[in-house]
């Protein structure tokens, strides 16, 4: 893949600098963008994490997953949120490491006081996992493993991305 899809909010934020081991000696790099449709009245967004690797003089995509859910008006007049991690472990026969997202922590806010964040109030309570309808595609945890033929992490599904799992 050739970087963000363009739909709606598809835009890079920030450029992730923890670096993500693929394997031993190798990592990658991150670019996180938003996709969804969020309005007055209500939305979903999803926050991505592109993941690149620089190999024989060229950039390459190599993994896309979801890092964060975000439902606006979900129950009454709050948002339901989740956060996950793309966390890299040791295995398979490639040398390469198996890329799994898993689940952080799941919450609700309060959309009409952004005061009430979880940034500014960690210990709001926690829901279950998929509780909200947005959250009901991703599946935690979500195990990537590199496929040498294609040069990309695919899921179980075989696919590189879950963007269209989000619409």
């Amino acid at each position: 893949f050739d970087g963000p899809p363009a739909i709606y909010l598809a835009r890079p934020i920030s450029v992730d600098v923890a670096p993500f081991q693929i394997r031993q000696g190798e990592y990658a790099f991150g670019i996180r963008y938003r996709i969804g449709d969020v309005g007055n009245k209500g939305g979903y967004l999803y926050e991505m994490l592109g993941l690149f690797r620089y190999h024989d003089a060229k950039l390459t995509g190599i993994l896309r997953d979801a890092v964060l859910a975000y439902s606006k008006y979900e129950y009454r007049s709050g948002s339901c949120n989740s956060e996950m991690v793309i966390v890299p472990e040791p295995g398979g026969l490639s040398g390469f490491f198996t890329l799994t997202r898993r689940h952080k922590r799941s919450f609700l806010g309060e959309t009409r006081n952004p005061q009430f964040s979880p940034l500014l109030y960690p210990d709001l309570p926690e829901i279950p996992w998929k509780s909200c309808r947005p959250f009901k595609n991703l599946e935690a945890p979500n195990v990537h493993t590199w496929n040498a033929k294609k040069g990309v992490y695919l899921d179980a599904r075989g696919k590189c991305s879950p963007e269209d799992d989000l619409k």
